[in-house]
């Protein structure tokens, strides 16, 4: 059997996405986005995939390579784990075709998270234009570009196009106040069907999703939660927390067999203090809900809410917090979590940004920063 190249990655092919307001196209969540207005997307993700099957680090998967660079385990290397080894000489032909599909349906958004940017959030570009921050939250997406006009049709078209074995995930934005959300559903006709969603809507909105979901043979509903109470509040500021738990009680009690719940949570400098709140309101829910599953993120960028910004004093708790919920098998990805708070050094020149930006942050939104900063 042929060995692995070791810049091997199948998300490469496997996984694409696309954000048509921007022109951007990219193989993985991970991945850096590509601009292709003027040329054939295709020729540009083929050259990426050359280099990774010659032993090049191609530049799109910076952020697994930089995780690498400090020991820590990146996503490539999870997939690799799990690949079928007996398959990687059809990746070397251009016969793959992407089994995972990604959506953004633009930026349209209910809320601001602190580290989030206008791409994704129309608050964050409201915000933005009113008066930039001194200090940004990810230097990747400080401009602001111009969006293009009726992406409706594009998204619209490659929807229509898919394989009914493919996997569909729709993002935002928050897709579930996006009216070209349920225009996708109806089109549509692949067998699973993901979204990413604040849960911040209307409840006629989760009764709809819910008869809509009728149409799938899986459907899988990733709700964003990273912290709870205040904290919550603060870090996705536009929550209303009771108004969000109220919508996840409604949803575990109606999902339909086919559904799947899970919790998707990203550990920042911010939300990892409320850690303890945040397990036991996610094991209570456990207690109720068999179905629910979390799986646990850390934050890389920006790097002023990464565990680079966590004062040492803080650390010795949080890793005794995760090893409790190491027993809990519904947690996924504590050990990458782990991994992060041992061998992220602390960085007093980010520390003192990360400060500068909360404050900043907190007043303009008049809301109380909800830990303790030195």
């Amino acid at each position: 059997m042929q060995p692995l190249p070791n810049t091997f990655c199948p998300a490469k092919w496997d996984e694409i996405s696309f954000n048509f307001s921007y022109d951007y196209v990219y193989s993985c969540c991970k991945a850096m986005p590509v601009k292709y207005k003027d040329g054939d997307y295709n020729l540009i993700l083929e050259q990426q995939k050359e280099n990774l099957l010659n032993g090049i680090q191609d530049s799109s998967c910076n952020f697994c390579w930089n995780v690498e660079n400090q020991n820590l385990p990146s996503k490539r290397q999870e997939l690799i784990k799990i690949f079928d080894v007996t398959k990687f000489n059809s990746y070397k032909t251009k016969n793959i075709r992407p089994n995972l599909i990604e959506l953004y349906l633009g930026n349209e958004c209910n809320f601001q998270c602190t580290y989030c940017n206008p791409k994704y959030s129309s608050q964050w570009e409201l915000d933005v234009k009113r008066q930039p921050y001194k200090i940004y939250t990810d230097k990747h997406f400080y401009d602001l570009d111009v969006k293009n006009q009726n992406v409706d049709t594009k998204i619209i078209d490659v929807v229509s196009k898919l394989d009914a074995n493919a996997r569909l995930c729709i993002l935002g934005g928050e897709p579930l106040i996006n009216k070209l959300f349920w225009k996708v559903l109806d089109k549509t006709v692949t067998e699973d069907f993901a979204l990413t969603t604040n849960l911040s809507c209307k409840l006629r909105d989760l009764v709809k999703l819910k008869e809509k979901s009728t149409k799938f043979k899986r459907i899988f509903v990733n709700v964003s939660l990273d912290s709870t109470g205040s904290n919550a509040e603060f870090t996705r500021y536009g929550m209303n927390f009771d108004l969000f738990e109220r919508n996840l009680n409604y949803l575990l009690d109606n999902a339909p067999e086919n559904m799947s719940i899970n919790i998707n949570s990203l550990m920042t400098s911010v939300t990892v203090h409320d850690l303890d709140n945040f397990f036991n309101f996610v094991k209570g829910k456990k207690l109720k809900y068999e179905q629910l599953t979390c799986r646990m993120f850390t934050c890389v960028h920006p790097r002023i809410q990464s565990f680079e910004t966590l004062p040492d004093m803080y650390r010795l708790g949080l890793l005794e917090k995760i090893q409790e919920m190491k027993n809990y098998p519904y947690f996924i990805g504590l050990d990458m979590v782990e991994s992060y708070l041992i061998s992220a050094k602390f960085n007093k020149t980010l520390y003192q940004e990360f400060k500068h930006f909360l404050h900043e942050y907190s007043t303009r939104k008049k809301i109380k920063i909800p830990i303790c900063l030195n």
